[in-house]
């Protein structure tokens, strides 16, 4: 699921991006699995000017990773989209302002035998990459 995680994150297009500023960010990550025990996940990622030219596509992503984002839909401070993986189908809904954002993901993933799997990703700007 975590794969998924990273696509759903990744796949914020330019409207999305133009508004977030560059630097290191510490992303907090909860994946609610019914009947599992939630820990947060930390990780930091180094937004680069280039990523964000890029619309952010592959940001938190694996170059070989096959998730396609349709549906994309954009207004000031929010962006949702559908995400099409081989192992789950996700609905993906975030806000976001200059220096932070919020992804939450629905998806039910084969793997997890239907059952309907949510993750909520938190990011904040905390300087410039290294």
């Amino acid at each position: 699921f975590l794969p998924l995680a990273a696509a759903a994150f990744a796949c914020a297009t330019g409207a999305w991006a133009q508004e977030l500023k560059p630097g290191l960010y510490r992303q907090e990550t909860i994946v609610n699995v019914p009947g599992k025990a939630a820990r947060p996940q930390v990780s930091q990622e180094c937004v680069t000017r280039k990523d964000i030219e890029e619309g952010l596509v592959r940001l938190g992503q694996d170059k070989d990773d096959p998730c396609k984002a349709s549906e994309v839909k954009r207004s000031p401070g929010k962006v949702s989209y559908r995400m099409a993986c081989e192992d789950s189908p996700a609905v993906v809904n975030g806000t976001y302002s200059a220096d932070a954002y919020e992804f939450i993901v629905s998806a039910t993933p084969r793997a997890a035998g239907g059952k309907a799997v949510r993750m909520v990703s938190r990011g904040k700007r905390i300087g410039d990459c290294r």
